[in-house]
């Protein structure tokens, strides 16, 4: 069975991993900041989180 994440340095993926997490975790404070419901700030959160997930498996 192929593996999901290519073979790559565990410190390139630490920080691709955390490059996502920040992504995630500022649309989640905009959503806050904008006094939006759970539903608001989780499609926010995945909304800015998926052009790093995207970049990162390029």
């Amino acid at each position: 069975m192929p593996a999901i994440i290519p073979d790559v340095s565990p410190l390139l993926l630490a920080m691709d991993l955390t490059g996502i997490f920040i992504f995630g975790l500022t649309g989640g404070t905009l959503a806050v900041r904008h006094r939006l419901d759970i539903f608001g700030v989780m499609v926010l959160a995945l909304a800015r989180r998926w052009p790093a997930a995207c970049c990162a498996t390029c």
